[in-house]
């Protein structure tokens, strides 16, 4: 039980990173349409790499504890 809450821990912070990632993404939309600034969008870029950087880092996790 120790080992599956554990897991249960480090999935989450996995997927709080994403979240938090993607609330970015949103708070970037909303200042975007806020400001009538299109040109946020160019901050929107780094964000998306974020996220795809966060997703990697769950798969390898993911991977790793299947493989054991």
């Amino acid at each position: 039980m120790k080992e599956l809450a554990k897991l249960h821990d480090e999935m989450l912070e996995h997927e709080q990173n994403i979240l938090s990632d993607v609330e970015m993404l949103s708070d970037l939309r909303v200042k975007m349409y806020d400001t009538k600034d299109k040109e946020v969008l160019k901050e929107i870029r780094p964000v998306l790499n974020a996220i795809l950087y966060d997703t990697e880092k769950y798969i390898d996790w993911l991977e790793s504890r299947c493989a054991e």
